[in-house]
């Protein structure tokens, strides 16, 4: 008796630790988790700006990150304008933006490509951005990473380097969380 208990104690300890990590496994990207769905409703709240700056476009980065998901065709998504209608909720928190006319000096190019980037003036652009994912239905929390994105170009003013930043944080958001590339998932 004491030894089918401990045989089946075992066996549930083991299930339990294999679902876990079979769970936490595909946290790393959502495309497999809502790639079979019909249409996924997502609320995006609205994304915080929590950066020294109080410059960072959070209203365009929300608005970028609606048009984008409302576009994507791997995984239908549809937006909701009500947090109990929807299947997932997106938060966004803004943890740093920093804009320079002199973009830093890159020294792990190499030699020759930092020289370059001493002698070229560009203006440069960095944003950290918290992205969060939760079930709604459940609350549990399927999917956070931090994006750190950069942008230097010839010619941008802090006003212009806001919309090109958060199109490139958009981008990096839906290739990390929803790409298919991205999944566990082979060709």
């Amino acid at each position: 008796m004491k030894r089918t208990s401990l045989v089946l104690s075992c066996v549930i300890i083991f299930s339990c630790i294999s679902i876990s990590l079979l769970y936490a496994k595909t946290l790393d990207n959502l495309y497999e988790a809502f790639e079979k769905k019909a249409l996924v409703r997502v609320f995006i709240d609205d994304i915080e700006d929590l950066s020294d700056s109080k410059g960072a476009g959070t209203a365009d980065l929300k608005k970028q990150l609606s048009s984008a998901l409302a576009q994507r065709k791997s995984i239908k998504f549809k937006l909701v304008d009500l947090v109990d209608e929807a299947d997932i909720v997106i938060d966004g928190s803004v943890m740093l933006f920093t804009y320079s006319t002199k973009d830093p000096v890159d020294m792990i190019m190499g030699i020759w490509s930092a020289a370059y980037d001493v002698l070229t003036t560009e203006n440069y652009a960095y944003q950290e951005v918290i992205f969060k994912i939760t079930d709604q239905k459940t609350q549990n929390k399927l999917w956070e990473k931090t994006l750190k994105i950069e942008l230097t170009k010839k010619s941008m003013t802090e006003e212009e380097s806001l919309p090109l930043i958060n199109k490139k944080t958009v981008k990096n958001f839906i290739l990390e969380c929803f790409s298919k590339s991205r999944s566990n998932k082979k060709r």
